[in-house]
């Protein structure tokens, strides 16, 4: 007799197995989706086909690279975080990372220790005080997914889902130019990270060149 066959004789009927969640509550992902990072909250998953966007919603569209950053990116499901700040009265957010799931280790800290290629130096210009990572195709043949992508409005403190096809959030410093990190393998980026808050090293570094 089973554990659970004698469980149930002595009328004990074990709990159902639950599936594992997240540390935000949101479901875990697809087989190979994500794990737990600690120090990160879970926006979701969103798939991408052969590119992505990543921009203030408002330009996502521009040809412009210092406007819009359109990269070639692996297709396939990615997943999507933000490190923020849990003392702060704002939930300030610090960091805003995706990533495909095969390469999660890379939206971890110091994720750029693991890359192929370092990240190339790029900038996110925000006029709207928010940032989004968008599946490239949809935005190209979705012209009503565009525009609600244009007029988006973030309605949960740490970031939101673009309907599945994407993920955005709102910047802690409203309008402004932010780093962008891109992690790249065989020419397609696998990890971006846009950076809102600098370390304690880069403060006490810019001070020294004053």
């Amino acid at each position: 007799m089973t554990g659970s066959s004698k469980a149930a004789a002595r009328g004990r009927v074990p709990p159902r197995a639950t599936s594992p969640r997240l540390a935000t509550g949101a479901p875990r992902g697809p087989a190979g989706g994500p794990g737990r990072l600690k120090g990160y909250h879970y926006i979701g998953p969103f798939p991408v086909r052969g590119a992505i966007v990543v921009a203030d919603p408002c330009y996502v569209k521009e040809t412009r690279q210092d406007l819009a950053n359109r990269l070639r990116a692996k297709s396939g499901v990615w997943h999507a975080w933000v490190r923020h700040d849990p003392t702060s009265h704002y939930a300030s957010i610090e960091v805003l990372t995706a990533a495909h799931e095969d390469h999660v280790a890379l939206a971890r800290d110091l994720w750029r220790r693991f890359a192929e290629v370092p990240p190339v130096g790029l900038n996110v210009w925000v006029d709207s005080g928010t940032v989004s990572i968008v599946d490239a195709a949809r935005l190209d043949a979705d012209a009503p997914f565009l525009r609600r992508v244009h007029d988006c409005t973030v309605k949960q403190a740490l970031g939101d889902l673009l309907e599945g096809s994407g993920c955005v959030v709102t910047t802690p410093h409203g309008d402004g130019c932010f780093p962008l990190g891109v992690t790249t393998l065989r020419r397609a980026a696998v990890a971006v990270q846009v950076a809102f808050a600098f370390d304690d090293e880069d403060e006490a570094g810019e001070e020294d060149d004053e």
